[in-house]
C-alpha cells in the first residue's frame, strides 16, 4: 500500500501542476528549439558563399598583382637592356648611343620616354627612360609600365 501511494501521489503532482491545454515543460523546450532552428536555418550556407566571394575577391586582387608585377618587370629589364646598348654604343663609338637605344627598344617591344648621356668620352652615363607593357593586358585594357635604367664607364676609384 505504501508504495501505491507515493505513486498516486507522485501522478497526483505531475497532473496538478499540468493544466489542460498547456503543454508540458518538455514539450515547450522542444518547441523552443525548433523555432529556433527555423530562424537559423540555412545560415551556413549563406556564411560559407560568403568566405567563398570573398576568397574569390582576394584570388582575384592577386592575379591583378601578379600580372602588374610581371609586367613591372619585363620593362624594368628591356629598360636595363636599351641602357646597356646605349653604353656599348657609346664606349665602342660604333654610333650614336640614343639611336641605338631606340632600336634596342623597337626590339624590345617598348618606346623610349627619354635618353641622356653624360660625361666625356672615356667616363659617361647613358640614362635611358622606356614604357612599355602593351601585350599585357587586364580585363581587355593594356597595362602600360615605366622604368629607368643606368649603363656607362667610370674609370678609377
Amino acid at each position: 500500500m505504501g508504495c501505491d501511494r507515493g505513486g498516486a501521489q507522485r501522478g497526483a503532482s505531475v497532473t496538478a501542476s499540468h493544466r489542460q491545454g498547456e503543454p508540458l515543460a518538455s514539450e515547450a523546450s522542444r518547441g523552443n528549439r525548433a523555432s529556433i532552428g527555423r530562424r537559423e536555418r540555412g545560415l551556413a550556407t549563406w556564411l560559407a558563399a560568403a568566405g567563398l566571394v570573398v576568397l574569390g575577391g582576394v584570388l582575384a586582387a592577386g592575379v591583378v598583382a601578379l600580372i602588374l608585377q610581371t609586367n613591372a618587370h619585363r620593362v624594368q629589364g628591356a629598360a636595363d637592356l636599351v641602357a646597356i646598348t646605349a653604353a656599348q654604343a657609346k664606349s665602342l663609338g660604333t654610333g650614336e648611343p640614343c639611336a641605338a637605344a631606340s632600336r634596342a627598344a623597337a626590339a624590345s617591344d617598348v618606346e623610349v620616354v627619354d635618353c641622356s648621356v653624360g660625361g666625356d668620352e672615356l667616363e659617361f652615363v647613358v640614362t635611358v627612360s622606356v614604357r612599355g607593357g602593351n601585350r599585357a593586358v587586364l580585363l581587355g585594357f593594356p597595362v602600360p609600365a615605366e622604368a629607368s635604367a643606368h649603363a656607362g664607364v667610370r674609370r678609377g676609384g
